[in-house]
């Protein structure tokens, strides 16, 4: 029989069954319910957590859309401001074209004008170099024709002076007017009329030593060519002959006393015993000329140039023939007595049996020159620029070749004297020269003292 006790527990263990079976009735609705809420807050979260990731994918869309707007809005006034600033650059292009068009086409207008204008100058200077050709060719025409009228003329006064039997110019009034009218034609004829005019009174004899010649003392005769011509015995006393020729012409017997000469040419001239007395020659040229006999006397030649001249017995007697070139000349028997010589070149020059008395030679070159039986004095010598070998006359001084000072020691006593060189008397006993013999080595640094024998000696 049960107990109380089982009956307790039975009813305990019933009543526990019971509450089991009644929770267990009880929580399948309530985890039901639970379930559902769950499920239900769930969803509400959820769909509040859609919400909001909804709004903010609105808001981030919005964000997003007004980004895009700006941007587009951005770049649309980019491409705006771009564009204004393209169609700005490409209407300041057009302007600085346009610009530069007009400026081209200003340039090529002025071009063209200045073009056109040089054109005009040009024609406008050829029709007037033309008409001043024209005109000058119609003046030199008149003119030509004027001189060959005046020529004509004298020539036609002068043969019918000529045909006259009582013509001579012995006859004092023939002369006087014989000259006048030839004075006077020769100012008005040019250079070669003037030769035609010469030659014709030459061949007429008027101008010949042999008879009593025109006097043409102050006579124009400038600039003319006698060049390769027979004219011995001619006689041109007194004319005016600057740049006149003579090139090769004979002129033997001669007469240019007091002529004026200047810068004359008597090149390879054949003038044996030409008579030069008082002219002044200065500047001529008398290269390889034939001058035998031919007199100089109290002539001014100064720069004059007589290379290779073949002339014994020359007279140049208080001639001036300063500056002036003898190369290889032949002066043999030649006299320059009283002639002032300075800076004349003799070099190589043949000068035997030369009269040099009272000659001033300062600075004259003597190289290599035959001055044998010639009367040049050692004070002459002392005045020259040079006279190394030199042939000169019989016991006179030559130069000794021995270097006096070695080295140029100068300060050392090595005359006869026994001093020093800035205690020699220099009139007396140097003659100073810049003088260098062949075959004696000189160099930089190095001078070279020498003196003439017989008068210096160490």
């Amino acid at each position: 029989m049960p107990t109380v006790s089982t009956m307790t527990e039975k009813i305990k263990g019933n009543t526990l069954k019971g509450f089991w079976g009644g929770c267990r009735s009880l929580l399948v609705p309530l985890m039901i319910a639970v379930f559902t809420i769950t499920t239900t807050v769930l969803q509400m979260n959820a769909t509040r957590q859609i919400n909001e990731q909804n709004l903010q994918i609105a808001i981030d869309n919005r964000d997003i859309a007004n980004y895009s707007r700006i941007q587009q809005l951005a770049i649309e006034e980019s491409r705006c401001k771009l564009e204004r600033e393209i169609e700005e650059q490409r209407r300041e292009t057009d302007r600085q074209i346009a610009q530069h068009n007009r400026e081209q086409d200003l340039h090529v207008a002025n071009e063209t004008r200045l073009h056109q204008i040089a054109i005009e100058d040009a024609r406008l200077e050829q029709e007037r170099r033309i008409e001043d050709q024209r005109r000058e060719a119609d003046f030199s025409a008149i003119e030509n024709r004027q001189m060959d009228s005046i020529l004509a003329t004298y020539l036609k006064e002068m043969s019918e002076f000529l045909l006259m039997d009582n013509f001579t110019l012995e006859n004092r009034r023939w002369a006087i007017v014989v000259r006048a009218k030839t004075l006077t034609i020769l100012r008005q004829l040019d250079a070669k009329r003037k030769s035609h005019t010469i030659q014709f009174l030459y061949e007429a004899e008027l101008l010949t030593n042999k008879n009593y010649p025109i006097d043409l003392t102050n006579a124009d005769l400038n600039n003319i060519d006698m060049s390769d011509r027979k004219l011995n015995n001619i006689s041109l006393s007194g004319a005016l002959l600057h740049n006149a020729k003579f090139v090769e012409t004979a002129l033997n017997n001669s007469n240019f006393n007091s002529a004026k000469l200047i810068n004359s040419t008597f090149e390879k001239a054949k003038l044996n015993n030409a008579t030069f007395y008082n002219c002044d020659a200065s500047s001529s040229n008398f290269n390889g000329a034939m001058l035998h006999g031919a007199i100089f006397e109290y002539g001014r030649l100064i720069k004059t140039t007589w290379r290779d001249v073949d002339g014994h017995k020359i007279i140049f007697n208080k001639a001036r023939i300063d500056d002036s070139d003898f190369y290889k000349a032949n002066l043999d028997y030649t006299s320059f007595y009283w002639t002032l010589l300075r800076g004349v070149s003799f070099n190589q020059t043949q000068l035997n049996f030369v009269d040099w008395k009272n000659a001033t030679v300062l600075g004259a070159d003597f190289f290599k020159a035959d001055l044998r039986q010639s009367n040049i004095t050692l004070k002459q010598l002392r005045q020259t620029y040079s006279y190394d070998q030199a042939k000169l006359p019989n016991n006179a001084p030559t130069i000794n070749k021995t270097n006096l000072l070695s080295y140029g020691d100068a300060e050392q006593a090595t005359n006869k004297m026994k001093c020093s060189m800035r205690e020699w008397d220099s009139d007396k006993t140097i003659v100073t020269r810049t003088y260098a013999p062949d075959k004696v080595a000189t160099s930089l640094g190095s001078c070279f003292f020498t003196g003439v024998e017989g008068v210096i000696k160490a």
